[in-house]
């Protein structure tokens, strides 16, 4: 129980077309496992997309906050539970800002900056709302996931999800 976050790359896998006809088609194979431990190959035909979880984190409220601000939801705090959110580049630029800057400071000028700038939040089992080693380590953790990203990819869709 408790808040639970992750960051996705959705990926498009364009069809080429030649004078109207399909010359190449997305396709990919992969092992699908059942429920009773066996494991089936399966091929994939004409993919439109590719889903990959690129970052978790738990309980990182500041976080969580943060993506639901920039897209501005006109939704209750439930109705966001387990909602894809499009995070757009710049959105993600900024957090990586936010971050970096905070992690620069110490003490007093650090706990004062990140509630400015990065607010914990409150729900039921978010975690911490403290400015402590626990916020700076999901800063930390942030950059991390951050630089994992495929940014410069146009094909490149990022997806923000929470459970809770």
């Amino acid at each position: 129980m408790g808040l639970d976050m992750y960051l996705y790359e959705r990926t498009w896998c364009p069809r080429s077309y030649q004078l109207g006809k399909k010359i190449k088609k997305t396709n990919f194979t992969t092992n699908v496992y059942d429920l009773d431990g066996t494991t089936e190959k399966k091929k994939f035909n004409d993919v439109a997309y590719i889903y990959c979880r690129k970052g978790y984190w738990r309980k990182a409220n500041a976080i969580h906050q943060f993506f639901l601000d920039k897209r501005k939801l006109d939704l209750s705090i439930d109705e966001c539970n387990g909602e894809d959110i499009y995070i757009t580049r710049a959105d993600i630029e900024e957090l990586q800002s936010i971050c970096e800057q905070l992690l620069s400071l110490k003490g007093n000028k650090f706990k004062e900056k990140a509630k400015e700038l990065l607010p914990v939040s409150q729900g039921f089992f978010w975690g911490s709302y403290e400015y402590d080693k626990w916020y700076r380590q999901d800063l930390k953790d942030t950059l991390k996931i951050i630089k994992g990203l495929n940014l410069d990819d146009p094909r490149v869709d990022v997806i923000y999800n929470a459970n809770w």
